[in-house]
């Protein structure tokens, strides 16, 4: 064999070297699993190579000590093998066994993000505007961390009340599709992506505060088969896997029917996916609630004093720190702007009744894998 041919394997055989040592870095520390494919390809490399390069040339080697004669191409090999995994690990590159289609396989709950994997995110929302007023901080910070965020939004929110005086003429289907505009805009400012209403847009319809005639309508969502409902849910359970599902608690935090009706549409979705994913309720300690009724002395908005939807701060179990992403938090409330006044860091709804906006936000685990408590993370 010529040299320059000889040469070219050895190039041939390193950068082999280097790929196969990637891969053993994606599995250290990424926790990867290959697929057939990575290790067929990486086999091929060095199959080849040994075959063309090493075996021809057996006969001539020297009798004494024969390895001698190739440890050159020996180091070729184990140098990148070993050092591979640790420059790839302090330098955060993406390695070229993750660019490979299909060459590492995901585990549940995962995905590949940026180099990464991350966890997958859950949120069932009621109408739209819920999401970004109860966790908007929340979705944020994990969308920037490279988590999955999925957003399902049960009803358009047609019978929601407008606030813009300009938009007043709205009926309520009218007003639905205005919010599907909102809700797009405030995902946006959250980072989130993958949003889905329940069934599709104006599958289900909002069904007004619980005692007025629109509970009666047999399209709304107060009054949906909850089977029927819980297994739309469940099949976008199955298609996310998430390592966490938010939701309310089983009063619906503030005892509004289709809040009421999300926590029993997700819980009942998580049974039947089969679902591990820990299943937190959105909570408003009464230590927070009272930080957030403060109001300036020159606020225009009316003191906010209601306290049924908070609850003893020892119930908390999950507290998240979404603090850096308040403004996120913010631009995705003034979105909505049908339904939320935004004034600074200060909003209200249609009764003018404000609070200051929360970067820390808050949990109660119901279910799923036990975790430490108190805990600053949803997945654990």
């Amino acid at each position: 064999m010529a040299p320059w041919m000889r040469a070219l394997l050895r190039v041939v055989l390193t950068v082999g070297g280097f790929d196969a040592a990637f891969v053993v870095a994606d599995l250290v520390t990424e926790g990867h699993f290959p697929s057939g494919r990575a290790i067929l390809i990486v086999s091929i490399v060095f199959v080849a190579v040994v075959a063309v390069a090493v075996i021809p040339s057996y006969r001539k080697m020297p009798r004494k000590r024969p390895w001698i004669h190739y440890q050159f191409t020996i180091a070729q090999v184990a140098l990148p093998m070993f050092a591979a995994p640790w420059l790839g690990s302090m330098t955060g590159v993406v390695t070229p066994a993750s660019c490979w289609p299909g060459s590492l396989s995901r585990g549940a709950g995962h995905e590949e993000v940026r180099g990464r994997v991350s966890s997958s995110l859950l949120l069932v929302h009621a109408h739209p505007d819920d999401e970004s007023i109860g966790t908007g901080a929340t979705m944020a910070k994990y969308a920037a961390e490279g988590a999955r965020v999925t957003l399902v939004t049960c009803t358009l929110g047609e019978n929601g009340e407008i606030i813009p005086p300009d938009l007043r003429h709205f009926l309520p289907d009218e007003l639905g599709e205005y919010r599907i505009g909102e809700l797009e805009a405030a995902c946006a400012a959250l980072g989130v992506t993958d949003h889905r209403f329940l069934g599709g847009a104006g599958h289900y319809r909002d069904s007004g505060m619980m005692g007025v005639e629109e509970n009666e309508d047999p399209r709304c969502f107060w009054r949906a088969s909850l089977d029927e409902a819980a297994s739309l849910l469940a099949a976008v359970i199955d298609e996310v896997e998430p390592t966490a599902i938010v939701t309310y608690d089983a009063n619906g935090f503030y005892g509004h029917p289709d809040h009421i009706q999300a926590h029993r549409v997700a819980w009942r979705a998580r049974e039947l996916s089969g679902s591990p994913a820990r299943f937190y309720a959105t909570a408003l300690p009464a230590s927070a609630a009272a930080q957030a009724s403060r109001l300036p002395a020159d606020s225009w908005f009316e003191p906010w004093t209601e306290s049924e939807a908070t609850v003893p701060d020892d119930q908390v179990t999950t507290t998240i720190d979404g603090s850096r992403y308040l403004e996120a938090k913010l631009a995705a409330m003034t979105a909505h702007a049908t339904q939320i006044t935004v004034d600074g860091e200060f909003w209200a709804l249609s009764n003018n009744r404000g609070q200051r906006a929360l970067g820390t936000e808050y949990f109660i685990q119901l279910a799923g894998p036990p975790g430490p408590a108190p805990s600053a993370d949803l997945f654990g």
